[in-house]
């Protein structure tokens, strides 16, 4: 007697009518939904190899304190790890939000649309509403667009996309997917300079697209060949050669960093300025006023170490700012700087350029956990949650200045104090765009100040705010949140908000 409903089973016939899609025994997934589960399972797997490492620099790091020094306290460590944690969960775990972009939309790098009145200037979180429907877990802003990456590991771009930074082609001012990758690809982190992109993929690979320019405004870009650099621009995702096992990876106007998994430190781009942390000619042009593109090519375009005094540094987080770079020691949580200084923005005391890695001795006495930078300025969040600020000041980029004169800079580091009923706030989230700089506290609250005529601190106002301000969420009718990621570009800013039950 066939087998039915009756006790729960189907006949073969019926089996074979209610699921037609089937090749012997087993019924077959579609290509999207095992693309999923290899990313799942690579995300899940990239997740436990960086917590792992984590866990067994932290039990170094505990050792050493223990041998050294038994009786201080170990609050911060506990801190930092927790941040660390929190960091991995972020890029390789599956917490996922809605996009919201404010500020300046003139070049469509908002993503709401064209509309004159209401999409050009949006002076509070609006969330993307042509993303509503993806699963977002990272957000990425460069000076004239904005890019997200998926739960399931695609890129969506939009803004200006005059030299390539979008990374495809069609409509501007709302998100579009980035295609080109190679098959099976699926990034986990996209970031964005002034006329670039760059993305991290699951397996440790790295890709860029656009162009970089230089201090002519001549377009260079990563290209196979040194020709192939030159006054072109990818207008598609190119995979960076010489680089692998990437974990982190962060950029500035026309140049890029990369840190690997086990703390070494790549850099790349345009280096003029010293900005790349490593001996480079910042003469590109050869004796008869050439460019001189094998030199360029190999000094400027093709990813090395960075290092310090001579030495491969191991760091631990890195940021940039347009011309220089910020990086964190991983064995002491130092601060070291080096690219253009002209607004005292390398917190060294100074407005002397540097083409070598110098340490922000000011901050020595403090265990850094993560470094962002302006157009002049930087920011540093240590790993007791206080911050610091150091480099132009006239638009209140430093949060520590009443009513700063035009030209205003610190050439050392200030801290930022926040308070709120009389209690000091901590953070464990920073964001520097151009002139403007996001916080989130320990409280799940956005902090923002600096630059603000375009309305790119979320504040609501079209105001500069010398003191960080708190962005007053209930303005945004999302309703309570979960703050993921805070994000800042040119003239505008983005959050990454999951709501909350």
């Amino acid at each position: 007697m066939k087998r039915t409903r009756v006790d729960g089973h189907l006949s073969k016939e019926e089996y074979a009518q209610a699921a037609p899609d089937v090749e012997g025994d087993h019924a077959l997934a579609s290509e999207d939904i095992l693309r999923s589960r290899r990313l799942l399972s690579a995300r899940s797997t990239e997740r436990k190899r960086h917590t792992y490492a984590l866990n067994q620099s932290f039990y170094q790091g505990i050792k050493l304190q223990h041998a050294q020094n038994l009786s201080g306290s170990w609050l911060d460590n506990m801190k930092e790890y927790v941040a660390y944690v929190r960091e991995v969960e972020a890029r390789f775990g599956d917490n996922c939000g809605a996009v919201m972009a404010f500020g300046s939309g003139d070049c469509g790098q908002l993503g709401h649309g064209v509309d004159e009145d209401d999409d050009m200037i949006v002076s509070v979180p609006r969330v993307v509403s042509a993303l509503a429907k993806q699963q977002i877990v990272r957000v990425g802003c460069g000076g004239l667009h904005t890019a997200a990456v998926t739960k399931d590991g695609n890129v969506y771009t939009w803004g200006c996309n005059d030299d390539g930074a979008l990374g495809r082609t069609g409509d501007e001012n709302f998100p579009g997917l980035v295609t080109g990758f190679p098959a099976n690809t699926s990034i986990i982190n996209v970031i964005g300079g002034d006329c670039h992109s760059v993305a991290l993929a699951v397996d440790g690979s790295v890709f860029m697209w656009g162009s970089y320019k230089d201090k002519e405004g001549k377009l260079w870009c990563d290209a196979p060949t040194p020709k192939e650099t030159f006054k072109n621009k990818q207008l598609t995702p190119y995979r960076v050669s010489g680089l692998a096992n990437v974990a982190d990876i962060a950029c500035g106007s026309s140049f890029n960093v990369a840190r690997t998994a086990d703390g070494h430190v790549y850099s790349w781009g345009l280096g003029e300025m010293g900005q790349l942390g490593r001996p480079v000619s910042d003469k590109i042009r050869d004796a008869a006023g050439e460019y001189d593109l094998p030199l360029v090519f190999s000094q400027h375009l093709t990813p090395a170490l960075v290092l310090l005094n001579g030495k491969m540094l191991l760091c631990k987080a890195i940021g940039c700012g347009s011309y220089h770079a910020l990086f964190v020691a991983s064995d002491s949580g130092g601060v070291y700087t080096t690219g253009l200084n002209n607004y005292g923005q390398l917190g060294l005391g100074h407005d002397a350029n540097q083409v070598e890695l110098q340490l922000v001795e000011a901050l020595s006495h403090k265990v850094g956990q993560a470094v962002e930078g302006g157009t002049h300025s930087s920011l540093v969040l240590m790993a007791d949650g206080t911050m610091y600020a150091f480099g132009r000041a006239d638009s209140g980029q430093l949060g520590t200045i009443d009513n700063p004169e035009t030209g205003a800079m610190k050439e050392s580091p200030q801290e930022i104090v926040v308070k709120a009923k009389g209690t000091r706030v901590l953070f464990d989230q920073i964001a520097s765009g151009s002139n403007h700089a996001l916080a989130v506290s320990t409280k799940n609250e956005i902090y923002a100040w600096g630059y603000g005529d375009m309305c790119a601190l979320g504040t609501g106002d079209d105001k500069d705010e010398y003191k960080p301000r708190l962005v007053d969420w209930a303005k945004t009718k999302f309703g309570a949140a979960r703050i993921l990621q805070v994000a800042a570009g040119g003239q505008h800013s983005a959050v990454l908000a999951q709501k909350e039950d």
